[in-house]
């Protein structure tokens, strides 16, 4: 019995024995050479930057993990101080050194906190606190292209493709002779609310005259502009009058017109134009009498005999062409030559001089003068 206790007290002895052995020489899982690992060090980025109504950028830079792996960084962000990886997060690897984080999902014109975070085997360690406001968000809108543009009015709107978050209460397009035209402005349209495309008419125009047109909408955070859109009014066409026919044959006549007023566009190309239909244009015979406004003459030429002719003065602006109101006129007959005989001189016993003045070619051009003799 004695020898049974101290067997059994032997074995007692050397289970602790290689208790202490195996307990004792096993390292705790946060050991290292130099010690316990310890929280990461790590510092927030300087500063967020690509500020939108909905998104930012930072980061961070982890520059020692303390003897224990980084296994997850980031960034946390909330609307308090003092945000955890419990708050809204990104994440963003592992292991040291700089990361860049996307912070997405925010909220227009709103105030939040972040900073950086890391975590390892030992916890999670964060960097200072950075603040900054989303921006306020605005309508999302184009402006659409100027068309049926006169002298004093023309044609544009916009299209809303987002009203922001919040609905647009008013909408239109504004417009000035300077560039960045605003709804300050007196030359506007208000074209109802809500999103998608609408059509405005600017009225009220100066003609030749440069103008910068932009849509607008504006919701519970203001008013956002669409792209700029530049186009220049129409000019009148000129005031014109056609002088009556003053001299006549029966192949040429003399004509013209006078300019009254260029309508704002300088005349190009002025004269008249005739036909044997009524309301001549530029496309039929014409005569080209130079440019600019006042009075001019025109010569017709090529005409026919005895025919019926409408005749029209022109003048051509930048608008168009503009024209006076139809005279006519009708071409002589042909009929023979007139000629005067002259007296005959130089008279010898076989020859003698004479000759003729022609005074009128009968509406036709001569072929052919000369003189006849006989002795009847």
């Amino acid at each position: 019995m004695k020898k049974t206790k101290q067997i059994f007290s032997y074995s007692k002895m050397l289970l602790c024995v290689i208790f202490i052995f195996v307990y004792g020489c096993k390292k705790d899982n946060n050991e290292t050479p130099n010690g316990p690992a310890k929280l990461p060090i790590l510092t927030t980025a300087l500063s967020v930057t690509n500020i939108n109504s909905n998104s930012a950028m930072t980061g961070g830079i982890i520059t020692d993990d303390k003897g224990a792996t980084v296994t997850a960084r980031g960034v946390c962000w909330s609307t308090g101080i003092n945000q955890t990886t419990k708050d809204s997060l990104t994440k963003d690897g592992s292991g040291i050194g700089t990361f860049y984080s996307n912070l997405k999902n925010l909220h227009p014109n709103t105030s939040y906190y972040v900073r950086a975070y890391a975590t390892n085997s030992v916890g999670t360690a964060y960097g200072s606190a950075l603040n900054f406001t989303t921006d306020i968000d605005f309508a999302t809108l184009i402006t659409s292209p100027i068309s049926l543009i006169t002298s004093i009015s023309a044609t544009s709107g916009g299209n809303i493709t987002s009203d922001g978050g919040s609905p647009v209460t008013v909408r239109g397009i504004c417009w000035s002779t300077n560039q960045n035209p605003t709804i300050g402005l007196l030359t506007k349209t208000i074209d109802g609310n809500g999103t998608g495309i609408f059509t405005s008419v600017l009225s009220g125009l100066t003609k030749g005259t440069t103008y910068y047109v932009r849509a607008y909408a504006t919701n519970e955070n203001g008013t956002k502009y669409g792209n700029s859109q530049t186009f220049s009014t129409a000019v009148d066409l000129p005031l014109v009058t056609t002088v009556s026919i003053s001299t006549k044959t029966a192949r040429t006549a003399i004509g013209g017109g006078s300019i009254t007023s260029d309508n704002g566009g300088t005349i190009t190309a002025k004269g008249v134009c005739w036909n044997k239909s009524n309301n001549p244009t530029i496309n039929n015979d014409k005569t080209s009498n130079g440019n600019g406004t006042g009075s001019f003459t025109s010569n017709l030429i090529g005409l026919e005999p005895n025919t019926l002719y409408y005749v029209r003065a022109y003048a051509t602006n930048s608008s168009g062409t503009g024209y006076g109101d139809n005279v006519t006129f009708t071409t002589n007959s042909l009929s023979v030559p007139s000629l005067t005989t002259s007296s005959v001189s130089n008279i010898l016993a076989f020859s003698a001089s004479g000759g003729c003045t022609i005074t009128y070619d009968g509406g036709a051009a001569v072929p052919s003068r000369g003189i006849s003799w006989s002795s009847n």
